[in-house]
């Protein structure tokens, strides 16, 4: 059985992942961003006040963290990106990532983000994570449709 945890993140997580990202992820980035993999993935690390990486046999599956808005801001935007591995060990990554996501939510007040509509296992994640979603509406560089996903504390 393959070894797989979720530990915190290192840029070589974010630069490895970069080189193997799922096309969704690819995709996504493109047209939220306009960005390439490495420079989604790096700048999203880069950014985040809190990173994790979920590993297989010492492979990078996926990365996801969440950026705070402002310095002082209770507000946060949640993101996900990912390999193949993870459509393969779904049930230890989404084990694995309630917990986390749980501190998450400890932390900040509000979460939100977009994600793209095709981008069926992000939005899956999503829904098991507790997230609500909006309505599709035309968001990011390239004005595909996106949801707006968001969570908000008691």
């Amino acid at each position: 059985m393959p070894d797989f945890r979720i530990i915190p993140s290192t840029e070589a997580h974010a630069v490895e992942l970069a080189g193997s990202m799922r096309q969704a992820d690819v995709d996504e980035i493109k047209a939220s961003h306009g960005v390439d993999p490495l420079r989604g993935s790096v700048t999203s690390y880069r950014s985040s006040e809190a990173c994790f990486t979920g590993m297989v046999d010492n492979q990078v599956a996926c990365t996801y963290g969440v950026i705070r808005r402002h310095v002082m801001s209770d507000r946060g935007m949640p993101w996900l990106l990912t390999t193949d591995l993870i459509e393969r060990y779904a049930v230890p990554f989404l084990l694995g990532s309630r917990d986390v996501i749980a501190q998450i939510k400890n932390a900040f007040e509000y979460l939100e983000n977009y994600a793209d509509i095709r981008n069926i296992v992000a939005l899956k994640w999503l829904r098991w994570m507790g997230f609500r979603m909006s309505h599709a509406e035309p968001w990011g560089v390239e004005r595909r449709l996106f949801q707006r996903f968001y969570w908000e504390s008691a």
